[in-house]
């Protein structure tokens, strides 16, 4: 995907309603879940959409304190980077 292209989905769509309730405007970095997920961790991204609780993912980036979906009982949350928890505050500020 690259910025010119429409974009579309549930993750898209919830990260539009939270841009919209909390005045934040996003840069899109584009590539596969697991090239994101690496950069959210390393640092490179802030927020990422759509991560699967998991206990590994735990101890890596900082979970929002509501689930975004769920699906075959596993819970998927926005996620932002270990350091950005004035994001994760903002974050969980919007949602509650």
């Amino acid at each position: 995907m690259q910025d010119d292209e429409q974009k579309n989905g549930f993750g898209y769509e919830y990260l539009q309603k939270i841009s919209y309730l909390s005045g934040w405007r996003y840069e899109y970095v584009y590539g596969t879940f697991e090239t994101l997920f690496e950069k959210l961790k390393s640092g490179e991204i802030d927020i990422l959409a759509g991560v699967r609780d998991t206990k590994e993912c735990r101890g890596l980036v900082n979970f929002s304190d509501f689930i975004m979906s769920q699906e075959d009982g596993e819970n998927y949350y926005i996620c932002t980077a270990k350091r950005r928890t004035d994001l994760l505050k903002k974050l969980n500020s919007t949602l509650s």
